[in-house]
């Protein structure tokens, strides 16, 4: 886990490895290994025995937007790993405090076009999928918010709540306890389709801005894995996440369920890779040490 604990991703893989724990009759852990833009946690699996025992549950960002954004990486995304399954989908989501007088992206851009005072966006640290994702809405809309990077996405959500930004990029598995508590208010959300948890808010691509993919979280092993413990991994995650217990986390969270054979996983990093290089590209450019 490349991340620290207590985050989105750490609470659906905790209760995954309990899943696995009894499915596989085996003990299942979860090592939080932080740091490095979660480069220190995949370098460690990417170079691991590729026996099954050691595996990577993450979000999109160290595996399909890293590669766009720093120069150098400790691991080649396609050739290190390969793929288990997919475990949900992740929307990003444009948040602002309740109060504030807009509903959706065309008011907000009005008011922002409208505003005398400087205005700003908080993300979730440089070159992270909040921090390309706000810089597109800024290019494609013609506003210019400036960037805010926060390390993590509390320190953002916090940012915003205590009004030191304007809006925050974040994904809605940080901002669903703030959104539900009447706190904060979600303009527009990435993916093809509307959440099941919240059917209201728009997509970016039904409000003009094409493109903008959810992320995910999905669990990888070293490349060179035996396809036949490949897929009793992938059996047993996917079982894991249609259970009611597991399921019903991950919606709570504001996302999806969602699983998928290693082949098609390994095929949603490909697109996506070439998705996140095109948006950097598309903003000029982003070049991380």
């Amino acid at each position: 886990m490349p991340f620290p604990a207590g985050g989105g991703t750490d609470l659906i893989a905790r209760p995954l490895a309990a899943n696995l724990s009894q499915a596989l009759s085996v003990p299942v852990i979860v090592d939080n290994k932080a740091g490095g833009a979660a480069m220190i946690g995949s370098g460690f699996v990417a170079k691991a025995k590729p026996d099954g025992y050691t595996l990577l549950i993450t979000v999109g960002s160290p595996i399909v937007i890293n590669p766009a954004v720093f120069k150098k990486m400790t691991y080649d995304s396609v050739k290190d790993f390969t793929a288990v399954s997919q475990v949900s989908t992740m929307p990003v989501a444009i948040a602002v405090q309740k109060s504030f007088p807009a509903n959706n992206l065309e008011e907000f851009v009005d008011f922002v076009k409208k505003s005398k005072q400087p205005l700003s966006f908080g993300s979730t640290g440089p070159g992270s999928a909040s921090h390309i994702i706000g810089e597109v809405v800024n290019r494609r809309l013609g506003v210019d918010l400036t960037h805010i990077p926060y390390q993590g996405s509390a320190p953002a959500v916090n940012a915003v709540l205590a009004g030191h930004v304007t809006a925050v990029y974040a994904d809605m598995a940080a901002i669903a306890t703030q959104v539900d508590g009447g706190k904060l208010k979600v303009l527009a959300v990435t993916g093809t389709q509307r959440g099941r948890t919240r059917p209201d808010v728009k997509t970016f691509e039904e409000q003009g801005v094409k493109g903008l993919r959810s992320s995910w979280v999905a669990v990888f092993a070293p490349a060179g894995t035996p396809q036949s413990v490949l897929h009793t991994l992938s059996d047993a995650v996917a079982k894991a996440v249609h259970t009611k217990d597991i399921s019903d986390l991950i919606i709570r969270g504001g996302m999806e369920p969602s699983v998928s054979l290693p082949a098609e996983m390994n095929h949603r990093v490909q697109v996506d890779l070439a998705n996140w290089q095109e948006l950097v590209k598309d903003i000029g450019g982003i070049s991380l040490e």
